[in-house]
């Protein structure tokens, strides 16, 4: 996991996924497309949120605009081999039909203090890896 800019994210690549437009009520959904480069470099309407899954490359993006900037969080395999647990989510999202949102959640252990000294899992990341059909 680590903190990219949006000229890192791949142009070349196809992704599944999705970008909300800041001018929009529904996303723009990839269904294993090529990216617009257009939507992510233009400034007015800009994306708000995206989530792109690169299943060639096994590399996944989060983007988010916040404080008047995208904070752009890249995840690839490494990060998922090297979690001490993973499962897997499914989430039903409001405006996109007939699909589900898959994710990985990456869990760590550690010590805790409550538990006299126990190892918890802890949660590390919500990583989207595609969608599931029919939402489920």
């Amino acid at each position: 996991m680590r903190q990219v800019t949006l000229s890192d994210i791949n142009r070349d690549a196809t992704y599944d996924g999705y970008l909300w437009l800041s001018d929009a009520t529904e996303p723009v959904v990839l269904d294993g497309e090529k990216l617009d480069s257009a939507l992510l470099e233009q400034e007015n309407p800009f994306v708000i949120e995206a989530l792109l899954y690169d299943a060639a490359a096994s590399r996944s993006y989060a983007v988010r605009y916040a404080d008047g900037r995208h904070v752009v969080t890249e995840f690839d395999a490494d990060d998922i081999n090297a979690a001490g647990r993973v499962t897997e989510k499914c989430f039903v999202p409001l405006r996109i039909k007939h699909r589900g949102l898959h994710f990985k959640q990456l869990w760590s252990p550690r010590g805790d203090e409550l538990c006299e000294g126990m190892p918890v899992l802890e949660p590390v990341a919500m990583i989207f890896v595609g969608f599931n059909d029919g939402g489920q």
